[in-house]
This record gives C-alpha cells, structure tokens and sequence, in this order.
C-alpha cells in the first residue's frame, strides 16, 4: 500500500528489504517506508543482517534511519555475531553500521567468547576495535570467578580488562572463595594475572581450620604473574576482625606468594601486636596454607588471659624426613617469662611415634612441663600371626598448667583428665591373647583421690 500524497509506503506479511549500498537485509511482518525522511519502520520479528561481517540484530521493532545507516532496535534485542562469538541483550541498541559502533539504553547483558557474561547498562561496544566498556556499575561472571566494577572497559580479543572499584570473588561457587578488591587495575581473564592498585584479600576462613579467623592481606599495589603474587607494602593478618587494631599482624615491604612453589615470602617484615613493633626479619619464609609438609613458619597465634597475661606463638613446622616431622612452638609472653612446646611424629613402615611436650621458665615461679607420647606398633612373629603393642603416656608437672596455659595436643581429648595405658594384643588362627592396664588421672581431685586403675 503506497501512499503518494505522504510518500509513504507500507507493506505486511514476510518483508524482506536489501540495501545494496548499505550491504543491509531488513525482514520483519510489517514494514513502514517514509521514503521522503528515508526512514523504515518496522514492526513484528524484525531483524537485520550486516553481510559485512554477518551480525545479526533482532527485536520486536526497528527504526531504521537509511542516510546515517543507523538501526535502533526496540523490545527484547539482541546483536549477534558467530563469528566473532558475541551476544548483547538490551530493552534497546542501537547499531551505527557506518562508524560499526553500538550503544545500548538501560539494563544489558552481553556474552562474550561463550564464556564471560557481563551485566551492565549503557554500554558503547566499539566493533572494529573489538572494545566493549560501560561507565555503570557492572558484573562479570566466568567459568570460576565474579566480578564487580563500578566502570569497565573489556578489550575482547585479547581478553584484558580495565576496570576500577574491582571486587573479585573467586571460586564463586564454592565455601572456599576468596575476594580481591582494587580501586583499580588490568586483569588478564585468559590466565588471571592482574595488576592492581590499593589491594586488600580477603581470604576464605577455613583455609586455617578456623572458621573464627578472618585472614586477610592489604597493600599499596599488587601484581600477578605466571602464578606469583607480589603485594608492595603488604599487611597480613588472620585475627578476626574488630574496630581496633588487629592483635597480631605482620607489615611487610614485600609479600610474594608463589603458587607453584607454595611458598610465601616477606621482605624487610616486621611483626606488630597490637600495633606495637616487636620482631623484625630481613627475609623469612612460610609454605602457604594450602601445603601439607613443608618446613617453614606457620600461622601465629595471640592469647591473652588474666592468668599468663599476653603472649604470642610462632610455630616452626621442620619436616625432618619423609616420615618424620617436629613443630616447634615458641610462647613469648609480655613479661618475663617463655615457653616452648614441641610435637615430634615419626611413622615407620610397622610402628608410630607421637611425642608432644612443652617447658616453661619464668624468673618469678617453678618452671613447668608436660611430655605425652603415643607409640604403636606391629611385630612379626613365628608363633603368631600378629601382634599389637600401643603404649600411652600422659604426664604434667602441675594440675593446672594444661588449662592455665591453654596447651593444645593433638595426643589428648582434654585437659582435665589424662591416661596412662599398656595393651598387648596377640592372634593366631587358634588364640586371641589380649591384655591391658590403664590409669586414670583426673586433674580436678587432690592427689588421694586423682588416680584410678583399671587392669
């Protein structure tokens, strides 16, 4: 139907329209030409094929504005390349064919190289370039991670962003995430190294088994590269968080975790409580919390009671050999005193050892200790076919210095009752012989009443 007084022509059914010039097919149900404006409106499935590069946009209506080549795409569109792997979704894009750039109006999201899904508003995707950015608020979401930006610009083909006010949440999905934050930086999403400025880490909680620790690290910058983080005037601590100073920390001019080696290294370190200087280290090293064995210091821990008063611990773990390992556990306290603990395990191919004992000094009272220590053991024998000996023993020097001091021991269930034990099991296919005595030790009653035996 053509309207010649308005010039204005309108046709309805499967239109299909190709402007040469412009390399542009046009379909929809409805299509409406003001051929003096050269303008086309469209209206129902409407969708449009650039056959330079084959993207395609889609929506319910079209504005399409023939001298400036550009499309405006209205209701549930969408811009899709195959070839270059890409989707945007928006309320409304619009596509200026001639200079390949295209804007969206609200609420967007985008799906790149199949794999990272963006979620923002008002975004401009330069296409020549390949440079897709948004000045909202906005999330990224990979395979792994989730990201937050307050602005973003996403270089597609070499898969690099840049973005400032970053929040990452790593392994997203799972209890064990972790959040990176930058007020700005560069991330390579292809192998995640990054560049960023005024970084904190908030580390997953139970990577210590403590799920009231809060581990966290703050720094001036931080990179990472091929698996190694380092963080410029770095910060690290595990006390859970408060309003005040955390009661430990250790400040440092260089953190370097490296992740193949799971090592982690300070340089120039200096190691606060309370915000108060006590230890300096030129250089030290800790095998990071995912590693097993591996000799180094551990995670230091702060106690503070109205018996002992303040002290801190700074376990050493030395792993002897392959089936032998000692933790040495220096107690410092504020005043004039000093502890020191130890846990040796040794695991032989028929036997354990496990020995834990600890020693306290102090210029003003009796020193103190207490030494247990597992042992178990297989013999091989001709007259039977196998044989138990488990041999236990639990000692302290005084009643109250495993609950004063609060000694942890992986060797006892509590610290208020203690067993001394001897079992001898021995088998065949014609006799079992078993025999044991045990003595009980309870920490609460005075010595006449403390001991029971049990043959």
């Amino acid at each position: 139907e053509y309207d010649k007084k308005l010039n204005i022509l309108n046709v309805t059914g499967d239109v299909e329209i190709f402007e040469k010039s412009k390399k542009l097919k046009l379909y929809s149900d409805y299509v409406k030409y003001f051929k003096a404006e050269g303008k086309i409106f469209s209206e129902g499935n409407s969708r449009a094929v650039n056959l330079n590069d084959e993207s395609e946009i889609r929506a319910e209506y079209f504005d399409y504005n023939i001298l400036k080549n550009i499309v405006k795409a209205r209701e549930d569109a969408v811009i899709i390349n195959i070839n270059k792997d890409y989707k945007i979704y928006s309320n409304i894009i619009i596509y200026n064919i001639q200079d390949e750039i295209i804007y969206t109006k609200d609420k967007t999201s985008a799906l790149f190289q199949s794999k990272y899904k963006f979620d923002s508003k008002n975004i401009v995707f330069l296409k020549n370039l390949m440079e897709f950015s948004s000045k909202e608020k906005s999330t990224l979401t990979d395979n792994e991670n989730l990201y937050n930006f307050s602005k973003f610009n996403y270089l597609v083909s070499k898969e690099i962003l840049k973005g400032e006010e970053i929040i990452i949440n790593s392994n997203y999905k799972l209890p064990t995430s972790d959040k990176f934050y930058f007020s700005n930086g560069i991330l390579n999403l292809k192998n995640q190294n990054f560049i960023g400025k005024d970084t904190t880490i908030k580390i997953h909680k139970g990577i210590f088994d403590n799920s009231d620790n809060d581990p966290r690290v703050k720094g001036v910058s931080s990179v990472n590269k091929d698996n190694i983080t380092v963080i410029k005037k770095g910060v690290f601590t595990s006390c859970k968080k408060n309003d005040g100073c955390p009661p430990w920390s250790i400040q440092s001019n260089e953190i370097k975790h490296d992740k193949i080696k799971k090592e982690i290294h300070y340089k120039d370190a200096i190691l606060k409580l309370y915000d108060i200087p006590v230890l300096y280290f030129p250089k030290f090293f800790h095998p990071d919390p995912t590693v097993d064995r591996q000799s180094g210091f551990l995670v230091p821990k702060i106690q503070d009671n109205s018996t002992t008063g303040l002290s801190f611990n700074l376990p050493y773990f030395v792993a002897i050999a392959e089936n032998k390992d000692i933790t040495l556990s220096p107690r410092f306290f504020a005043k004039d005193k000093f502890l020191i603990q130890s846990e040796l395990r040794q695991k032989n191919k028929n036997s354990n050892h496990e020995i834990d004992f600890s020693h306290y000094i102090s210029s003003g009272e009796n020193s103190k200790n207490h030494f247990f220590y597992n042992f178990n053991k297989d013999y091989e024998n001709e007259n039977f076919d196998e044989i138990e000996l488990n041999i236990k023993l639990e000692q302290v020097s005084d009643e109250t210095y495993l609950k004063a001091y609060k000694i942890e021991s992986p060797i006892i269930d509590n610290t208020s009752n203690l067993t001394n034990s001897f079992e001898l099991n021995l088998y065949d296919e014609d006799i079992s012989f078993s025999s044991n005595l045990d003595i009980y030790e309870d920490l609460s009653k005075l010595d006449s009443d403390k001991y029971e035996y049990v043959p």
